[in-house]
């Protein structure tokens, strides 16, 4: 008996790890040494290019209004449904393991008031391109990745780096996660 219930533990464990993925190594259990104060740093509209939330939104651009100690305040803009929706949006900027630095995390309301952590994974150099790993409390999906372009970078795209840190993202999470492109240069006209 002890012989069989060892195998059923075994086959369990191997069919979660295949299916569940690698353990993610953010989600607050890493503090990654990325500060969203350098990615707002400038009043510049960040682009939503990439997006794992399954979803029909596109054009989804925010741009820092104020920001003051570990307050944000960020106007976001998308198009769902051929309507452009605007809304404001506070957060607040912390660390995720309560350190004073850096500022990786981000807690915020969307326009349907569901709150978001939005945690700040990987940025280039010179934070022209990140990617966030994003968990809603009341979405349907509850963990989803975004990669961001600050707008001088679009005519560009995103750099090899970013693409690949959230392909890697993407890959390891299993769980009904799609890649959908959100940024179109048909997004600058609105």
């Amino acid at each position: 008996m002890a012989g069989h219930c060892s195998a059923t533990m075994l086959i369990l464990a191997v069919f979660f790890a295949i299916v569940g993925g690698v353990p993610y190594r953010g989600g607050r259990s890493v503090n990654h040494n990325y500060n969203f104060r350098k990615l707002f740093k400038s009043r510049e509209n960040i682009w939503t290019y990439f997006s794992s939330w399954n979803d029909t939104f596109t054009c989804k651009r925010e741009i820092m209004t104020r920001k003051r100690g570990g307050f944000i305040q960020l106007q976001i803009s998308y198009t769902k449904n051929n309507k452009t929706h605007k809304y404001i949006a506070n957060g607040t900027l912390s660390n995720v393991w309560g350190h004073s630095h850096p500022l990786n995390l981000m807690y915020i309301k969307d326009d349907t008031n569901d709150r978001l952590n939005k945690e700040l994974l990987f940025a280039t150099e010179n934070y022209s391109c990140a990617v966030l790993y994003v968990e809603s409390f009341n979405g349907p999906q509850p963990v989803t990745f975004d990669l961001v372009v600050k707008e001088s970078h679009l005519k560009n795209g995103p750099s090899g780096n970013c693409i690949k840190n959230y392909k890697e993202q993407i890959e390891i999470h299993r769980f009904l996660q799609v890649n959908r492109t959100v940024y179109e240069p048909a997004c600058q006209r609105f």
